[in-house]
């Protein structure tokens, strides 16, 4: 393997380590070997090496000719130019300046490869919104095509949006209806039309949102996904909790304080919840929670805040993954004011965070009541039941002394109330017994992880010890000077003709003071 393609090699998987994606991901082992092998030395030349599109040029292609021509030394050296990203005027001129060697123009470009260094330049516009009214539109099976148009001039653009993010947008396009378009701009290589590949759609205004949640509420109310009878129950006693919320809000902090201290295990799963974009994020959390096996229940949560930026939660596609998710959903979106779509068909909708937190911990506190109050039950009882064993015991001794018959039949009262008592101590220790047994995996969970803490910061404290222990030290090379019993840490310590005492590792030397220097 060459040196060139072994800084590419080497490139690429750091690449994706910080990525977080496998390495063929970023770029095959073969485009890595063609780049090698053709050592482009500009954006032009890279888009023609086999692997390399608009898109792959935009993200990696200042890298990977920092890597080429550091190989081959700088690029004024080979007197080429890296197009400046985002420099139009530069874009330009490595299109169609004239070679300084020769004196005539580079060789032409294939349309196919002028069209994505043109793509490539245009990437680095980023995110655009567009806001116009439709004037046309044609769905497709796997794409819809429609223009904008501005209300106050004649601009016209051309967008598309795939069916996909059609559907997730819940924006149903006609002719006539004010839009906002979020996307990226592109030319399109088949037609060489410049236009905008929409990722996202929504109604323009406060009142075209009130309209598509409206809309949105009213299909799914004739569904029955609203209904009662479809919502699944709660677990007794989850345990292990997915919760789907924003790293950096205040929900998360919400919903953290007011859960219950039972030994939950959270699985979290950070997502954006803020605006219409969130909704990619949260769909996202759907599918990686519903592959697992080890979940109890998903909790759902967000602040409150205005109809468009709980855009996400009033989202179609959502509700459905809601619907669809295999565990029971727990949702707090908004405030008490805030009645989100996700709230609606989730099998438990509360207002808040918080709220969310404490109905998750109910069973768990309502088990420690009712386990604290057979405890005090217990004992209050126990005193009634030897209260009456012992009125039992002064009736035999006192019929002793009467009639056999008022005797027995004295007896045979006794024995169906103490019958009674056993029946009572019975049933109380059967319900001690089944809580016990609900709650022993807790307990024993809870005493392993406490062990376990414990366990580590003995292991902590050794090594500290450890490390500082003085013999230690002093097997590395160091020793303990003493000037009688006093340790000697300072050359004012000692005087002249004092015998110092010098501990090593394996010995102690007795040594004169001749003289002593200050630094």
């Amino acid at each position: 393997m060459s040196s060139l393609l072994s800084r590419l090699v080497s490139w690429r998987d750091d690449r994706a380590r910080r990525d977080g994606v496998p390495s063929y991901r970023v770029l095959p082992f073969a485009t890595l070997r063609a780049i090698s092998l053709l050592q482009p030395k500009n954006d032009l030349e890279l888009l023609q090496v086999p692997g390399i599109k608009s898109a792959r040029l935009a993200r990696y292609g200042r890298e990977i000719l920092s890597i080429v021509c550091g190989e081959e030394g700088s690029l004024e050296d080979n007197n080429q130019k890296i197009v400046p990203h985002g420099s139009h005027d530069d874009f330009v001129e490595g299109l169609y300046s004239v070679d300084e060697s020769s004196g005539d123009l580079r060789p032409a470009l294939s349309v196919g490869v002028f069209l994505d260094a043109v793509n490539a330049q245009l990437s680095f516009l980023g995110s655009v919104r567009v806001q116009g009214e439709v004037t046309s539109v044609d769905e497709r099976e796997r794409v819809v095509y429609f223009s904008l148009k501005d209300s106050e001039s004649d601009a016209v653009v051309s967008c598309l949006i795939f069916r996909s993010h059609y559907s997730v947008s819940s924006v149903v396009l006609v002719v006539g209806q004010d839009v906002i378009v979020d996307g990226s701009v592109e030319v399109y290589k088949p037609t060489g039309r410049l236009g905008v590949r929409a990722q996202l759609l929504e109604d323009v205004g406060e009142g075209g949102l009130l309209r598509a949640y409206e809309k949105l509420k009213e299909k799914m109310a004739k569904e029955g996904l609203f209904s009662f009878e479809r919502k699944r129950p709660l677990p007794q006693l989850p345990k292990r909790i997915a919760l789907i919320t924003s790293s950096h809000g205040a929900a998360i902090g919400d919903f953290s304080i007011n859960l219950a201290r039972c030994g939950f295990h959270i699985l979290f799963f950070p997502v954006s919840v803020e605006g219409k974009r969130a909704v990619f994020d949260l769909l996202d959390a759907f599918k990686r929670v519903s592959v697992r096996a080890d979940v109890d229940v998903v909790v759902l949560v967000r602040g409150g805040g205005s109809l468009e930026s709980l855009q996400a939660f009033n989202n179609e596609a959502l509700a459905r993954a809601i619907v669809d998710c295999p565990f029971p959903v727990v949702c707090g979106v908004g405030h008490e004011k805030d009645e989100t779509i996700a709230t609606l068909v989730a099998d438990l909708g509360v207002s808040t965070p918080t709220a969310a937190a404490q109905t998750v911990s109910r069973d768990w506190l309502s088990l420690r009541e009712s386990f604290f109050a057979i405890s005090a039950g217990f004992v209050s009882s126990g005193g009634s039941y030897f209260s009456y064993a012992r009125r039992f015991f002064d009736g035999l001794s006192f019929s002793l002394s009467g009639h056999c018959g008022e005797f027995l039949s004295f007896c045979r009262e006794r024995m169906r109330v103490f019958a009674f008592v056993i029946d009572r101590l019975d049933g109380y220790f059967a319900v001690l017994r089944e809580r016990l047994l609900q709650n022993r995996q807790f307990v024993f969970d809870s005493l392993a992880r406490f062990l376990r803490l414990r366990s580590d910061w003995l292991c902590f404290s050794d090594s500290l010890i450890s490390s500082n222990n003085p013999r230690n030290i002093i097997r590395r090379g160091y020793a303990i000077v003493r000037n009688g019993k006093k340790v000697v840490r300072s050359v004012k310590d000692v005087e002249k003709d004092d015998i110092l005492l010098v501990e090593l590792c394996d010995g102690i030397i007795s040594s004169h003071v001749d003289k002593k220097k200050t630094f």
